[in-house]
């Protein structure tokens, strides 16, 4: 059969045409997240003399958070459970920002010991933070619980970040969404979700694109002085679920979680 009489068949004319619209739409993707975003490459901000922690930083968005920040002059510490994992990434961050101020930080978000041992170390070495990037978070695994009895996803993603958050410096809190990006979040689902996730990465951000939105918030001049605001994945300040707005129910969770954590009780 001659090369001609391939690309001239049904099935190959309706092959092309599938993979025209699929490229075609990767590039809109493409294009939308350029011009619609916060441009970062226009962001002036200079973090010289700042310091930044940032909680999984070894991986994913928290790497190219740390990566950007460490560039822009900042003192990065690199939060990170696995030693090994925290090391070798510290080092490509250090090639690809030519910074010398990265240090590394060992710390267990589903372990409130850990937590607060981390906090202690980190303010003694380093008493004023100028921004904390909770990005650490695990999906997928078994149901574990931790020492303190507590589902270790529930703790890693939620009471973790709230205990490290309060036993740090007062601070402005705001949330964003970074979207759907194609991380190594996805490791621990079994092997059909991951494998879906693969397929459908060709539509979804990098890490890089999904650390915009969170670049935002930290470098933006003109959410300086603004807290307790939700942003979305193209950096707007949108509403919260209506259960979120609920100032009840605020107040509730906020309760539970100083509870969970025993953060109202003096060490």
């Amino acid at each position: 059969m001659s090369l001609w009489s391939v690309l001239s068949s049904p099935v190959w004319g309706a092959g092309s045409v599938l993979l025209i619209l699929v490229l075609l739409l990767r590039l809109s993707v493409q294009m939308w997240h350029k011009f619609y975003l916060w441009d970062l490459q226009h962001c002036s901000t200079d973090l010289t003399g700042k310091t930044a922690v940032v909680t999984g930083a070894n991986s994913g968005i928290g790497k190219a958070v740390s990566q950007e920040l460490a560039r822009r002059g900042a003192r990065v510490i690199l939060a990170c459970r696995s030693r090994e994992r925290g090391q070798q990434a510290l080092a490509e961050i250090q090639v690809a920002s030519k910074s010398s101020r990265l240090l590394l930080g060992e710390v267990d978000l589903s372990s409130m010991a850990s937590i607060r041992s981390f906090a202690q170390r980190l303010l003694q070495e380093c008493p004023e933070i100028h921004l904390l990037v909770n990005n650490a978070a695990v999906c997928g695994l078994p149901t574990t619980l931790t020492p303190e009895g507590l589902d270790l996803t529930f703790a890693t993603n939620y009471t973790g970040p709230f205990l490290l958050t309060n036993l740090l410096q007062g601070v402005t809190v705001n949330s964003v969404d970074p979207g759907v990006a194609y991380t190594k979040i996805m490791k621990h689902l079994s092997w059909s979700y991951r494998i879906l996730f693969w397929l459908l990465s060709f539509f979804f951000k990098d890490s890089k694109q999904g650390a915009v939105p969170v670049l935002y918030l930290s470098l933006a001049k003109e959410l300086d002085g603004i807290s307790g605001k939700h942003f979305s994945s193209s950096c707007v300040i949108t509403l919260p679920p209506e259960a979120a707005q609920d100032p009840h129910v605020a107040q509730s969770l906020w309760n539970t979680s100083v509870r969970l954590t025993n953060l109202d009780k003096v060490d």
